[in-house]
């Protein structure tokens, strides 16, 4: 089970389904991110790049036609796709239609977050989070304004300390 993948050479297009994607280095993506802040602040910042990943995968669903009845198929498929899209390892073994939690025993931003900028102050996972959320939503019928998420543990605060990080999604109020 996976997202059908194609690249048109001539054209140099790379499509998943048939949504074409652009795919940037670990360096890109974490100047973008901090960008984003630097310009808006730290708190806006966090809410728009969870949520324009959120968008960005809830359509790349619906653009591969996702149209699992298993929660189990929808969250394999999630993982597969995180990391053929070179964004690390997600796992969702620990969740359900309730909430839990999600592990990044690798994730493509805390990784090198740490090495770039030095220890984060919070987690720096944004794109990860809104990935998970879109795919919890897509797996449990929830909707992203009843579902709460927070990066509890994140490796670019401190490798030292942290092995990997964990993404804790529960239903807004709990």
């Amino acid at each position: 089970m996976s997202a059908s993948i194609s690249f048109d050479k001539e054209r140099n297009i790379l499509k998943i389904g048939n949504q074409p994607v652009v795919l940037h280095c670990h360096h890109y993506n974490m100047f973008l991110q901090q960008s984003i802040s630097d310009l808006i602040g730290d708190e806006k910042a966090r809410t728009l790049q969870i949520s324009a990943a959120h968008r960005v995968i809830s359509r790349l669903y619906e653009s591969i036609r996702v149209n699992y009845s298993d929660p189990e198929q929808i969250l394999t498929l999630g993982s597969e796709t995180f990391k053929k899209l070179g964004y690390g390892i997600i796992d969702f073994s620990k969740v359900s239609a309730s909430g839990g939690k999600i592990l990044l025993p690798m994730s493509h931003y805390a990784f090198n977050w740490f090495e770039k900028f030095g220890p984060a102050k919070k987690g720096v996972c944004l794109f990860a989070m809104g990935f998970a959320l879109a795919t919890m939503n897509k797996a449990f019928g929830t909707s992203f304004d009843s579902t709460d998420i927070r990066e509890t543990q994140c490796r670019a605060m401190n490798p030292e300390e942290y092995e990997y990080c964990i993404i804790e999604v529960g239903k807004n109020g709990n």
